[in-house]
């Protein structure tokens, strides 16, 4: 074999397994959104994800809270994530609310701190009507805390 061939073909099977590796990759850390708690720091909401994403939850005992952080990117209104008892679905369309006077920001940091009793609970983001992010990222995990 020619020595340019062979550099040729080393060239190509290195293309190749690169590119193997790089698709196993990313089969191997792409998944779904968590449909439970917790929501892991790094994780990324986009505008459509906003829209239909719950996760559910149970609460044994008192004294617990729910914690955590986000970021959110290029909006309107308030960003929050919702606590509601019971184990339900997201309100999709969400309810024509009235909303105040909306106002555009590229950045909008958030954060939730909430004390629960025991019970079953869901979680969502207020998207819809009077709310919008284009991203949304979790910056501190948000999960179940005793303090």
């Amino acid at each position: 074999m020619k020595p340019e061939d062979r550099a040729l073909l080393i060239a190509v099977a290195a293309v190749v397994a690169l590119a193997a590796g790089g698709g196993a990759s990313i089969l191997a850390f792409s998944r779904g959104l968590p449909e439970s708690l917790p929501v892991p720091g790094g994780t990324v909401f986009s505008a459509n994800a906003t829209e239909h994403w719950a996760a559910h939850f149970t609460v044994g005992a008192s004294g617990v809270r729910l914690v955590g952080a986000w970021t959110a990117f290029d909006g309107i209104g308030p960003i929050v994530l919702l606590v509601v008892n019971g184990t339900v679905s997201k309100p999709y369309p969400p309810p024509l609310l009235h909303c105040p006077l909306l106002f555009h920001w590229s950045v909008y940091n958030g954060t939730v701190d909430r004390a629960l009793e025991a019970g079953t609970y869901t979680v969502y983001w207020n998207t819809g009507f009077c709310a919008y992010a284009a991203e949304i990222h979790v910056t501190q995990t948000i999960q179940l805390a005793t303090r």
